[in-house]
């Protein structure tokens, strides 16, 4: 059996945007662009946009439809607490399908959640 039948596969992709007009629309960060055309390819399960309000809830939803692709919103890399939970308010009023957490480092000290680690806990809870 060949290995790519052994092992299902799926492709992220961080199809962010930038904020002003005209460049949004010409830069290589276009995320309508990149997910029609990553959807159309059959290389684009997953689209980590940026969950900020020069885009909108439309543009969520009209990945979304392309094919079943799912949205993971993201913000920041290493998000305060207060970002996380922005981050996470953000994800809903979007309607993403998902949420970049960020690196995993702050989550947990000595086997333990910190404190940003358990409002992550929480949340996540909520968001299912």
């Amino acid at each position: 059996m060949p290995f790519r039948q052994l092992v299902s596969m799926y492709w992220l992709w961080m199809v962010h945007s930038l904020p002003c007009y005209p460049n949004r629309f010409n830069s290589a960060r276009y995320p309508l662009f990149y997910t029609e055309n990553l959807r159309r390819l059959g290389y684009m399960d997953y689209a980590q946009t940026a969950v900020l309000d020069w885009q909108g809830v439309e543009d969520v939803q009209y990945m979304q439809n392309l094919g079943g692709a799912k949205v993971i919103g993201e913000v920041d890399v290493i998000p305060t607490e207060e970002r996380l939970e922005w981050t996470f308010d953000q994800c809903k009023k979007f309607g993403t399908d998902g949420m970049f957490i960020g690196i995993l480092e702050q989550l947990s000290s000595e086997g333990k959640l910190t404190d940003i680690g358990k409002a992550c806990q929480q949340r996540i809870q909520k968001f299912r």
